[in-house]
């Protein structure tokens, strides 16, 4: 009988410390005369081909890349369109068609966008990316690997307390809607109508943060509620954030992830 010792002989640890020590076979020929056993070492390093086949977990709240029209954004959720696996994100990122990357992992394609909601005149401001690398990527129901999504809250009425994610600053916000069916004037030309308000009690929103999820943290978990848009302050300096509500989001045909 011997003694098999597995070692990641490609490690970090073994490039710059145990093997510039001893090699190897030399640890395990002085190893198997302290302890009068037969040993040999064995390489245990991981392949490359299971590393580059390693399947991404898409989730709400990661940046995303729109390639085509150089935006970074963000995820707001995983789930279904056209009975494909899908992810939403805000429309005035792009354009239809547009190509969408996952940031974490350069040149990671993740799909073209599919329906694309933002226009002057429109309701909401959202696109829909079916996804269509699923070797590399797959879906969860997860918001930032913190919140599961179990439901959805279609449009939330005034006074109910909702919370978002901010990327751009890796932190939760919260408040309490304020006001429904807003209109705003985006980009000092496009009148985007449908939008829910909420005034902030905590939190922040920056550029990039866009597209990111809004949800009501309930007992029996994450309710999903919509897709950020944009935000503005008042003259007291009160934070407002704009969202567009799931509820037109589910009339162009997407469907949240839930489990």
């Amino acid at each position: 009988n011997e003694v098999v010792l597995g070692m990641d002989l490609n490690s970090e640890l073994c490039q710059n410390g145990v093997s510039q020590i001893n090699r190897p076979e030399a640890l395990a020929a002085s190893l198997s005369k302290e302890y009068n056993i037969p040993i040999r070492m064995e390489n245990i390093a991981p392949s490359n081909t299971a590393a580059s086949n390693s399947i991404a977990t898409l989730r709400g709240g990661a940046k995303i890349v729109n390639i085509t029209s150089n935006s970074e954004i963000t995820l707001s959720c995983c789930g279904y369109y056209a009975g494909s696996d899908a992810i939403l994100t805000c429309g005035h990122g792009g354009h239809y068609n547009d190509t969408i990357n996952y940031a974490a992992s350069a040149g990671s394609t993740i799909g073209t966008v599919n329906y694309h909601n933002y226009y002057s005149g429109c309701t909401g401001d959202f696109e829909i990316i079916k996804v269509t690398n699923t070797d590399t990527f797959s879906t969860s129901n997860s918001i930032n690997n913190m919140y599961s999504i179990t439901g959805t809250l279609s449009s939330p009425a005034v006074g109910t307390i909702i919370k978002y994610y901010s990327r751009t600053t890796s932190s939760f916000g919260y408040g309490s809607v304020e006001r429904r069916n807003v209109t705003v004037l985006a980009d000092d030309r496009d009148n985007i109508s449908g939008l829910t308000e909420v005034k902030v009690t905590s939190g922040s929103c920056e550029s990039g943060d866009s597209g990111g999820p809004f949800f009501q943290d309930a007992s029996s978990g994450a309710k999903y509620c919509g897709v950020l848009h944009g935000k503005r302050t008042d003259s007291s300096g009160n934070l407002y954030v704009f969202f567009t509500p799931y509820t037109y989001i589910s009339s162009a045909g997407f469907s949240v992830r839930t489990n």
